[in-house]
């Protein structure tokens, strides 16, 4: 199913893509998945880059998934200069 469909349903989604730093990074990501099962969260690893993508029923579990992977991502880099 595309990001962004549910069942027929429109979905909103955001998609971030960041540049490979540390191998932290991709490993904190992995736990997540979803924000009191409004929202999904796929985590995706190339060679150089790390995509997350949020597909969520509404703005608000958006938001709020949004803000948890964004701090996950500071508390890595964070830990990676360590």
């Amino acid at each position: 199913m595309m990001p962004g469909t549910h069942a027929g349903k429109p979905r909103m989604a955001l998609v971030i893509v960041l540049q490979k730093t540390s191998p932290l990074m991709y490993s904190s990501l992995l736990g997540k998945r979803s924000i009191a099962g409004r929202s999904e969260i796929s985590v995706k690893e190339t060679k150089q880059a790390i995509k997350i993508e949020i597909s969520s029923k509404d703005a608000t579990a958006l938001r709020a998934s949004a803000n948890s992977v964004l701090r996950t991502i500071q508390v890595a880099e964070a830990a990676s200069k360590i």
